[in-house]
């Protein structure tokens, strides 16, 4: 397991992650999505599309993350509402 993904319960602690993306800032898209048994290209799909994201996988990175299932369900719906601005125009 990446020693980065100890850096993600602080982070969000502290209000540094406040949607599924801001993950990233802190560890590669490449290293979360190859350990959920990923490619990049569907990783990058997922975000875009947060609405896709398998329940049991958004799960699994949680456990990675040490986050509870509730915050990994709050970071994704954020990332849901903030692509669906973005698709809006707003």
């Amino acid at each position: 397991m990446d020693h980065r993904y100890d850096l993600i319960r602080p982070m969000y602690e502290r209000g540094n992650i406040s949607k599924l993306s801001d993950i990233f800032k802190f560890i590669p898209k490449t290293t979360v999505f190859r350990d959920l048994g990923y490619r990049l290209d569907r990783g990058n799909e997922l975000i875009e599309h947060p609405e896709d994201f398998p329940v049991r996988k958004l799960f699994e990175m949680a456990a990675y993350a040490g986050l509870t299932e509730e915050e990994i369900l709050r970071l994704m719906l954020q990332e849901y509402l903030y692509r669906k601005e973005i698709r809006l125009g707003k």
